[in-house]
């Protein structure tokens, strides 16, 4: 029903398609099929192709997450600044690989293409809350928050 309500926002010209895939992402946590069969009606689009934009962009989720997911900068300044050493040290804590959802605490780490923030890096975003300057101190005391 919440998808219909935000199609309403949008004519059905193709420079409103990301708009709407992106409210929808942002609403429902991910970007379902179902979501997406709705919008390609709407837009009078193939269903791929509307995949296709929504897969493009990593912000875009086409599966259901974690319930803490826990992103981190995958751009060159944030690697050269503990950015993979916060990866390793979250893995270890976690016992979990990046990119594996979490057995009983539900979290998922994955390494996210360039936020933009370079001059506040490395960069970490838990369930879209950005945090600026984090070492692997720091995002274990971030996550463990989270957890509380």
């Amino acid at each position: 029903m919440f998808v219909q309500r935000i199609l309403l926002k949008y004519a059905p010209q193709p420079e409103n398609l990301l708009r709407a895939i992106k409210d929808i992402n942002q609403q429902e946590g991910f970007f379902s099929l179902k979501a997406a069969k709705q919008v390609a009606r709407h837009f009078n689009l193939p269903l791929a192709q509307v995949f296709s934009v929504a897969s493009f962009y990593d912000e875009i989720k086409t599966k259901k997450t974690s319930s803490i997911l826990v992103q981190i900068c995958g751009g060159g300044n944030c690697v050269s600044k503990q950015g993979g050493a916060i990866i390793r040290e979250l893995e270890a804590f976690f016992r979990q690989k990046e990119g594996e959802d979490g057995g009983s605490i539900k979290l998922k780490i994955e390494r996210v293409s360039c936020v933009g923030r370079c001059l506040d890096g490395p960069i970490m975003i838990v369930n879209g809350t950005i945090f600026e300057k984090v070492d692997p101190g720091k995002a274990l005391e971030i996550i463990m928050a989270y957890l509380e």
